[in-house]
């Protein structure tokens, strides 16, 4: 019998709760609305920031025709020390210097965010800004940059290797100069940055979703939480 009448109590309890929600929905719409409009003429007056990435393929090969499984370990283990070196002061202030920049290198280094994509030697090379076309150059002068200063360091070791053979009165074969070039490593750009015309911030839909949606909870747990002192109050 007690039983029955706890099980009765709390279904009364559980439809004045509803009934509660049902009386008061106009007032959880209306918060909502509002939230989700006060949210979405926030976004507004936020400067929306843009993204754009080229791919930068790192191989290595060891004088062969065709790249060994050797070769792509090498090329892998070769891509984390470049993704450290692209963001080099050398190699932004170049862009800087193309691109015709005002900012400085680390403020542009802050801009720039390298990763290797998953089991290859193939770099992201990602720039923000809040100009889209900017933000597209910037990727493409940086990995071209990077691409121009790993030749002309490749070409300065060829030519040490040439200086020091020369000056011990080695005389450099051809098959040995090929060989030497053919065993460095190259850097290409395998998808230049085009222009997005999304920002990646602010979120507009995503923003007004959240916000609505925690206003729609946040008044349904006031509404019951007002009931809940005042049903304790005339008890």
């Amino acid at each position: 019998m007690a039983e029955q009448n706890f099980e009765e109590e709390s279904n009364l309890d559980i439809r004045q709760y509803v009934d509660a929600l049902i009386r008061w929905s106009w007032a959880v719409v209306i918060v909502a609305i509002a939230v989700g409009a006060g949210s979405y003429f926030y976004t507004q007056t936020r400067t929306p920031i843009y993204q754009a990435s080229s791919l930068v393929q790192i191989q290595q090969t060891q004088g062969s025709a065709l790249p060994t499984f050797s070769d792509l370990q090498l090329s892998r283990a070769l891509a984390s020390t470049y993704k450290e070196l692209i963001t080099t002061t050398a190699i932004l202030d170049a862009t800087i210097n193309e691109l015709g920049l005002s900012g400085s290198v680390s403020g542009l280094r802050k801009n720039i965010t390298v990763s290797i994509l998953r089991d290859t030697s193939i770099l992201r090379v990602l720039a923000m800004n809040e100009d889209p076309g900017l933000a597209a150059s910037i990727a493409n002068a940086v990995a071209r940059q990077f691409q121009t200063q790993t030749r002309k360091n490749h070409l300065a070791d060829i030519a040490e290797f040439m200086g020091v053979a020369q000056s011990q009165g080695i005389r450099i074969q051809d098959e040995v100069l090929v060989s030497q070039m053919s065993s460095l490593s190259s850097v290409s750009i395998v998808e230049p940055a085009i222009v997005q015309s999304t920002p990646i911030y602010p979120r507009v839909r995503f923003t007004v979703l959240v916000a609505s949606l925690l206003a729609t909870i946040s008044t349904i747990l006031a509404i019951i939480v007002i009931e809940f002192f005042n049903d304790k109050a005339t008890s």
